[in-house]
């Protein structure tokens, strides 16, 4: 599949200064244009996230730009975080090295935010903290 826009490496970010509300619809920019693969990925982001009962309608990204129809007054900062947090998703998806080469050791940075929590949290049993009991060395007893 050919791409055009950003490499799927380049994060894409969103441009708030540009944001323009018209008869309750925003059009916002992205920092540059995007693949058809980026937009995909946006829209499956999308389509993951539970965004019913949210002060907007349906968003649909560009490639220059996202879209968000039915924009209700007082729910500015609830979208723009939704937004974010889905861009930001989205380029963690992109940039996430492929299976064959990832080290099973490291962090996946493709990993939702939920999976890195719970990653943390289990890995966070392997060692006590320090100032555990079971931390503190052993005195050395032997004569």
């Amino acid at each position: 599949m050919t791409t055009t826009g950003r490499a799927a490496t380049d994060p894409v970010e969103i441009d708030w200064a540009t944001a323009e509300v018209h008869d309750g619809d925003l059009k916002v920019s992205l920092t540059a244009a995007v693949s058809e693969e980026w937009r995909d990925r946006l829209d499956a982001v999308l389509a993951r996230l539970d965004h019913s009962g949210t002060p907007w309608g349906p968003i649909r990204p560009t490639k220059r730009r996202l879209k968000v129809a039915e924009v209700t007054e007082g729910g500015e900062a609830e979208l723009r975080h939704f937004l974010e947090a889905a861009v930001q998703q989205t380029n963690a998806d992109l940039a996430a090295p492929g299976p064959d080469s990832a080290d099973p050791d490291a962090p996946d940075a493709g990993a939702s935010p939920a999976d890195q929590r719970m990653t943390d949290a289990f890995r966070a049993a392997a060692a006590p903290p320090p100032d555990h009991p079971s931390a503190q060395a052993v005195p050395d007893h032997a004569h």
